[in-house]
């Protein structure tokens, strides 16, 4: 799922709401799955407890994977992926 990070953004979105998008993209996904795998019940039969145990779990681990990505590509004088999202662009732009 941190792959999902980088690629938010390489398609310009970062901070806050990146965070925000990808913490919800992997709590909504552990939801889904798990019970999917076999080894969770259906979210329907979860205790309110965890789910609120779930929901902090992924938010930190939302916050603490945005903070990283974001101090990783911090470089003076250039925003983060700028050259990747210009290469992004005009590829989708040619597809």
């Amino acid at each position: 799922m941190g792959a999902f990070r980088g690629l938010l953004g390489l398609l310009g979105l970062q901070g806050f709401e990146a965070s925000l998008v990808h913490g919800a993209v992997i709590w909504g996904t552990a939801t889904v799955l798990l019970p999917r795998i076999e080894v969770a019940p259906p979210a329907g039969e979860w205790p309110v407890k965890m789910h609120m145990i779930e929901g902090v779990h992924h938010l930190v681990y939302a916050g603490a994977a945005g903070i990283m990505y974001d101090l990783m590509n911090q470089r003076p004088g250039r925003q983060p992926h700028e050259e990747e999202r210009r290469e992004t662009r005009f590829a989708l732009q040619q597809g």
